[in-house]
């Protein structure tokens, strides 16, 4: 999904998975150190992780343009912010997951940090 946002190929995620650790792995999932990794790699930027959770680091990001990946947990699972919405005293943030799978990529909203427990900026 970020790649998307910076205009690079999209990869498949079973080939993030092999770039780290190749094809004859069990697939288990990417540690935080792999996704840093892999946006100074392929995007040139610097992957930082955060665990404050702010309001005001959301709308930082998104109005610098920079969509972030925020992690739920139970199990860790990668998304990303695209945007956010302040509305009747509620912040909002546009969240698009790949999960269920057959979502399409669909944003959808979700009250500020109801289940993201981490983020990596993107930067």
């Amino acid at each position: 999904m970020i790649s998307l946002y910076y205009g690079q190929p999209t990869p498949t995620q079973t080939s993030i998975y092999n770039y780290f650790f190749g094809p004859k792995d069990k697939p288990s999932g990417l540690s935080i150190n792999n996704m840093k990794e892999w946006a100074e790699v392929k995007w040139g930027k610097t992957g930082s992780l955060d665990t404050t959770l702010t309001n005001a680091e959301i709308v930082t990001e998104i109005d610098k343009r920079r969509p972030f990946y925020s992690i739920i947990l139970d199990p860790q699972h990668y998304r990303v912010c695209q945007g956010y919405l302040i509305q009747n005293g509620y912040f909002y943030m546009y969240i698009n997951d790949p999960m269920p799978i057959g979502s399409s990529g669909t944003p959808k909203i979700e009250v500020s940090t109801s289940q993201e427990k981490k983020r990596i900026y993107v930067r």
